[in-house]
């Protein structure tokens, strides 16, 4: 993926953050929008990594708008292609004590966005839910607080509807009524392609508190596929609301979370020796006195030889006493 900078002074040229990628009248709203990047990301400039695919569609540039997520409902920045037929997700993410060299320039703020499509039918769906009539798509995807939710008609194709919607046509009039019956059907579909994703990449879903889930495989044939499910659900449920997901879950009929052991190579790490420093108290961490014999001092025997030479040799001087100093 290719990496691109924005700067204030070229916001233009490099990353649109207008409103329109034409040159509309609708200035409070690209006033809005930049605002809004600036607030985010309120340095001169940013790093943003963005597929290949996205440079190629976005000939006159990155279009950054500002939507209403469908999981909290309050605004999220988005990225358009340049014809506004793609929709992009903008992540981003945040360390301490990280910063960025572009070219001769140090970058203080080390934070990057990532961008990555995402399907329009997620942001789209929220809109429909709350009609009260069958409307024309672009009449119900009015937002006062996002202008750009506008946007979100071009894309997505009356195919691509009608796996949320029913629509009712007369010559080129279409006009869009929520479908709760087809949402759980689609949203099902993509549950069960990427639980079978998941499988096939050998994913870890036990979440063991051991091991990071992002770098350890597992071997899908031990683990139950109901975790695989639960997992594709709890991802697919990042773009839901908490009503939307509960139904959905109650829909799938997904059973009780399993308990799973761990896996064999997931080990416990063996227990630390007890470190002793100097300023530590060294003490025996075990007691040794456990079932220890009292000393007892044996009698030594003397033989009758033996007392009488020493009856014989008391009074007499030491062999030391000739060597002295007289």
């Amino acid at each position: 993926m290719p990496r691109i900078t924005r700067k204030n002074s070229i916001k233009e040229s490099i990353v649109d953050v207008s409103s329109s990628p034409e040159k509309d009248t609708k200035s409070n709203a690209r006033n809005a929008t930049i605002s809004a990047v600036k607030t985010t990301h309120p340095e001169s400039q940013c790093v943003m990594i963005v597929p290949d695919g996205m440079l190629n569609d976005n000939q006159r540039g990155i279009v950054v708008g500002k939507l209403r997520n469908p999981k909290t409902g309050t605004g999220t920045l988005y990225a358009f292609s340049h014809n506004n037929t793609k929709l992009y997700e903008m992540n981003q993410f945040d360390e301490n004590k990280r910063s960025w060299f572009i070219d001769n320039s140090v970058q203080s703020d080390g934070s990057f966005f990532l961008t990555t499509t995402i399907d329009p039918l997620f942001v789209i769906i929220p809109y429909l839910q709350k009609a009260k009539h069958t409307s024309p798509i672009d009449q119900l995807l009015v937002d006062e607080e996002y202008t750009d939710t506008g946007k979100l008609s071009l894309c997505s194709k009356k195919e691509d509807l009608e796996k949320i919607a029913d629509c009712k046509q007369s010559g080129t009039f279409q006009a869009w009524k929520y479908n709760e019956g087809k949402t759980f059907d689609w949203l099902g579909k993509k549950v069960s392609r990427l639980t079978q994703h998941l499988k096939d990449k050998n994913f870890n879903v036990t979440q063991s508190s051991a091991v990071s889930s992002n770098y350890v495989k597992t071997d899908s044939a031990t683990v139950p596929e109901s975790l695989f499910t639960r997992y594709a659900f709890g991802l697919i449920s990042e773009y839901l609301s908490d009503e939307l997901s509960a139904a959905l879950e109650k829909h799938l009929e997904l059973p009780a979370v399993p308990k799973f052991a761990n896996n064999d190579d997931v080990k416990e790490p063996p227990a630390k020796r007890q470190k002793f420093g100097s300023d530590i108290k060294s003490e025996p961490t075990e007691d040794y006195s456990k079932d220890q014999k009292p000393f007892v001092k044996e009698k030594i025997q003397v033989s009758a030889k033996s007392k009488a030479l020493a009856s014989a040799a008391k009074g007499s001087k030491s062999i030391a006493s000739f060597f002295g100093k007289k």
